[in-house]
């Protein structure tokens, strides 16, 4: 399949910012070549809350989650109008206000959101984040409604705690081809590279704690270019749900 992805393709997002960072200018390029992307964000928080913010949403000055998420929803149909995706939010707040939800809800409502696509990419590595490893985990052991599932290598954490670490997939996943999966570069053009850098820019809350300010931005999608561009992974055939050893 190459650098390209199906007609209809679903991204997973685990919170309002993850797929743009991650697949940005591949997102790009699909909605400009008449590709149809979705993003659906599993933890996309409450806008009607009144749970004082969390330690992380009270650093760009949020006082509530409420607040804290209809600004990052804002932020976030910015960055997804800029590269072309259409937006889907799941009624889920982030751990840190409600604790985990019970993963047959989450499931249930993922794949409610891919009833209508070829396609779904979740987040593969490097899982440092342990709302996506918990997310993943959960999708591919209970089972994607899916007929191709798809890996992404995840940004900014890829680059600023897995700079000089082989892309692989966790053990955790379960994945019985794991150790052959073809992580495909995207060989990123230069107006891609610009699109992903303008959608990105659009997280203006979230930017400065995740070190993407400025040169810190630019140096980080430079790498990405220089290392080939974002990586996806097609999983063969039954690699989730039942089929999983």
């Amino acid at each position: 399949m190459g650098t390209s992805i199906p007609a209809r393709t679903a991204i997973v997002s685990p919170h309002l910012d993850d797929a743009v960072l991650s697949l940005g200018a591949l997102i790009f390029r699909a909605t400009q070549a008449g590709s149809y992307v979705r993003v659906v964000t599993v933890f996309a928080g409450d806008p009607d809350s009144d749970r004082p913010a969390s330690g992380w949403d009270s650093l760009p000055g949020f006082t509530t989650e409420g607040e804290a998420t209809r600004v990052r929803r804002e932020e976030d149909a910015q960055a997804c109008g800029i590269v072309g995706a259409e937006r889907r939010y799941l009624p889920f707040s982030e751990p840190t206000y409600a604790g985990l939800p019970d993963p047959a809800d989450v499931v249930a409502e993922v794949n409610a959101n891919l009833e209508d696509v070829d396609a779904v990419l979740l987040p593969g590595f490097p899982l440092i984040h342990r709302d996506h490893r918990w997310l993943a985990q959960h999708l591919l052991e209970d089972g994607i409604g899916c007929s191709l599932v798809g890996l992404y290598v995840e940004q900014p954490y890829r680059h600023k705690k897995a700079r000089f670490r082989s892309i692989r997939v966790d053990p955790s996943l379960g994945l019985r081809s794991s150790a052959r999966l073809a992580w495909r570069r995207t060989r990123t053009r230069r107006i891609e590279m610009h699109a992903k850098h303008r959608a990105i820019a659009a997280y203006t809350s979230q930017r400065r704690w995740l070190e993407l300010e400025g040169r810190k931005l630019d140096r980080m999608l430079l790498v990405e270019w220089l290392r080939g561009g974002e990586r996806i992974a097609w999983l063969e055939q039954g690699e989730s749900g039942l089929s999983r050893v």
